[in-house]
């Protein structure tokens, strides 16, 4: 399940690289915008399972836990579109360029900062 979500924002990603071209600004409001309406539903959706969850058993759950939530969904939204860009991006401009740049490098720092996320709030 947890794989489920962290990859969702993948089905759904445009092709930005023929934006950014045009546009990088563009490219990442438009990543961003995506982002926060994801972050949103999916917050909606887990909060309230979890609360479901707490309330069921006689707990509460702090009020700053729903923004902690949608921050975590809305890096990893950003994190794997970002990831998504560049790896279309390596397929498609020169090694040498790829390497001049460190794209392995930086695909490798985002990897890590997307299982940071799933790991921060237990998967959720």
């Amino acid at each position: 399940m947890r794989k489920l979500f962290l990859w969702m924002p993948l089905m759904f990603v445009a092709p930005y690289t023929a934006v950014a071209e045009v546009n990088p600004e563009l490219m990442i409001y438009k990543i961003q915008e995506e982002c926060r309406g994801f972050a949103d539903v999916i917050t909606r959706a887990k909060w309230t399972y979890v609360s479901g969850k707490m309330k069921a058993s006689g707990k509460s759950v702090g009020s700053g836990v729903y923004e902690s939530l949608r921050a975590v969904q809305f890096e990893q939204c950003v994190v794997a579109n970002q990831m998504q860009i560049l790896k279309s991006l390596r397929d498609t401009v020169p090694p040498d360029e790829w390497r001049k740049v460190d794209g392995d490098k930086i695909l490798e720092e985002l990897s890590v900062r997307l299982q940071n996320t799933v790991g921060g709030l237990g998967g959720f």
